[in-house]
């Protein structure tokens, strides 16, 4: 992996973090890893 998909496989894995701690989970977490899924999506064809 490159060092630009390093760091934003590191942001989307904090956005993971940051979903499954605020008080309203019911959405946080499924925004997160639908961001997690779409840049892998984009970094991996």
């Amino acid at each position: 992996l490159s060092t630009g998909a390093l760091f934003l496989l590191f942001l989307s894995t904090i956005s993971v973090v940051v979903g499954w701690l605020q008080p309203n989970g019911s959405h946080g977490y499924k925004n997160a890893e639908s961001h997690l899924n779409h840049h892998l999506s984009g970094l991996f064809g």
